[in-house]
C-alpha cells in the first residue's frame, strides 16, 4: 500500500531529531511513498530538504498556539490528502491538534517523543494528549515508560528506536590530521570530542569539572565541545574558571561532524536527560569508544564494557574515571569501538527505523480499510 504522508517540524536549528526527520523522509521516497514536509522558512531542514528534492511547504511557525499556522497546514493537508500526520516536535504537536479540529476528514496522526522530561501537568497537556493522537513513536523503552507514568495508555504507544546513516561515517582518510593542522595540535594530541547543543541537560558543565583530573594525568590530551547553544557562554567561562580553556576547544557549529567524530580518539556523552542520545549512534558508527552516563535511554545503546562505558549522571568524578580508564587500556578501548560499530549496524540503521515507523503507519491506515 502506498501511502501518502505529511511530516511537520518546527524548529530553526539542527539538532538530533531534525535528522531523523530527514533519514524517515528519504527512506519512504525511496521506498515509493509520499513524504510532504513542512518547515520553517530557511531553516537547516528545509535546506537540506531541498537539496534531496524533497517536497516542503514553509510555513512561518510560532509557538504552540499558532492558529494561522495551524489553519495553513489544515489547507494543505485537505488539498493533498495526506493519510497521516506525523508531528515530530512538541511544537508541531500542538499546531497538529488544532488543526484536527479544523477538518472534515481526519487524517491519522502520529507523534513522535524524542525526550525523557515528563510532559508538563495541566489541562491543555491533558489535551494534547488525550484521544486526538492515534499513536505514539517512542525512540527508546525510557521514553515510552515515562510517558505511560504521565496516563498515556501503553497500547498508544510504539517504540522505534532512532537510527543513523552508516555509510556518513566511513572515514576516507585524514581527518584527524585535518583537524590537528586546522586547530594547529601536535600530533601527539589525544582528542576527546564531545558532540551536542550546549544546554543545560547535556551536561558538559559536569565534563568540565571532570577534565582538571584528566589533564593531570594526560598531559597531551584536549577536549573539544562541538556545538552551540544558550549555555555556551557560561561554558567558557567555566573552562576559564578551572583553569583548562588552553585545554578546551569550542567550535561553535559545525557541518562536518562526520570529520570531527573520525578525528576523535574518545567521545564522551554526559548527559543527565537524554531519550536516547543519537549522537551516541554517530560515534559508534565511526568506530569510535565512547564514554557516556546511564541516563534514560542510552542505557538502550550503550552497554557498559561491552560497547562503551556507562558511568553515573552528575558526577563529574565519575566521568573522570571513565575517560582515564579509556586513556589508560587504549587495546580495550578500539575494541569497544568496533563492538560498537557493530551494535549501530546490527540495530539501529535508517533502514531498520524507516521499517518500524512505516509498520505504525501501515497499521493505522489498514484500520481505515477495513
Amino acid at each position: 500500500m502506498i501511502l501518502r504522508t505529511l511530516h511537520i517540524d518546527t524548529e530553526q536549528t539542527w539538532r538530533g531529531g531534525e535528522q531523523q526527520v530527514f533519514y524517515l523522509m528519504r527512506g519512504l521516497q525511496r521506498l515509493g511513498h509520499g513524504a510532504d514536509l513542512i518547515c520553517q522558512p530557511d531553516s537547516p531542514l528545509s535546506q537540506r530538504a531541498d537539496g534531496e528534492g524533497m517536497r516542503r511547504f514553509e510555513i512561518r511557525m510560532v509557538g504552540e498556539f499558532d492558529v494561522i499556522a495551524a489553519v495553513r497546514v489544515a489547507r494543505i493537508i485537505e488539498s493533498e490528502g495526506h493519510q497521516v500526520v506525523h508531528l515530530h516536535t512538541a511544537h508541531a504537536h500542538s499546531i497538529g491538534l488544532l488543526t484536527s479540529y479544523l477538518l472534515e476528514h481526519r487524517p491519522r496522526y502520529v507523534v513522535s517523543r524524542r525526550v525523557d522530561f515528563r510532559p508538563v501537568k495541566g489541562l491543555f497537556s491533558r489535551l494534547k494528549y488525550g484521544s486526538r493522537v492515534d499513536r505514539y513513536i517512542a525512540i527508546t523503552q525510557a521514553v515510552k515508560d515515562v510517558m505511560v507514568q504521565n496516563g498515556i495508555s501503553a497500547e498508544k504507544i510504539a517504540v522505534v528506536h532512532s537510527a543513523t546513516d552508516v555509510g556518513r561515517f566511513e572515514s576516507v582518510g585524514g581527518e584527524r590530521e585535518e583537524i590537528l593542522r586546522e586547530f594547529r595540535l601536535s600530533e601527539h594530541t589525544f582528542l576527546i570530542g564531545n558532540v551536542a547543543a550546549c544546554v543545560g541537560h547535556k551536561g558538559q558543565d559536569y565534563l568540565l569539572s571532570a577534565m582538571p583530573t584528566v589533564f593531570s594525568e594526560f598531559p597531551n590530551a584536549v577536549l573539544f565541545i562541538v556545538g552551540d547553544g544558550p549555555l555556551r557562554g557560561e561554558l567558557e567561562a567555566s573552562a576559564r574558571k578551572l583553569k583548562i580553556s588552553d585545554r578546551v576547544i569550542f567550535t561553535g557549529m559545525r557541518d562536518d561532524v562526520p570529520r570531527f567524530l573520525h578525528a576523535f580518539d574518545l567521545f564522551v556523552l554526559p548527559s543527565w536527560g537524554e531519550g536516547m542520545g543519537s549522537v551516541l549512534l554517530e560515534a559508534m558508527a565511526a568506530r569510535k569508544p565512547v564514554v557516556a552516563t546511564d541516563a534514560g535511554g542510552i542505557i538502550e545503546v550503550v552497554q557498559d564494557r561491552i560497547n562503551g562505558l556507562l558511568v553515573p549522571t552528575r558526577n563529574a568524578e565519575a566521568l573522570a574515571c571513565g575517560i582515564g580508564w579509556m586513556l589508560r587500556h587504549r587495546d580495550a578501548a578500539r575494541a569497544m569501538g568496533e563492538a560498537g560499530r557493530r551494535t549501530v549496524e546490527e540495530w539501529f540503521t535508517a533502514d531498520r527505523m524507516v521499517e518500524g515507523t512505516l509498520a505504525v503507519y501501515d497499521t493505522l491506515v489498514r484500520r481505515d480499510v477495513f
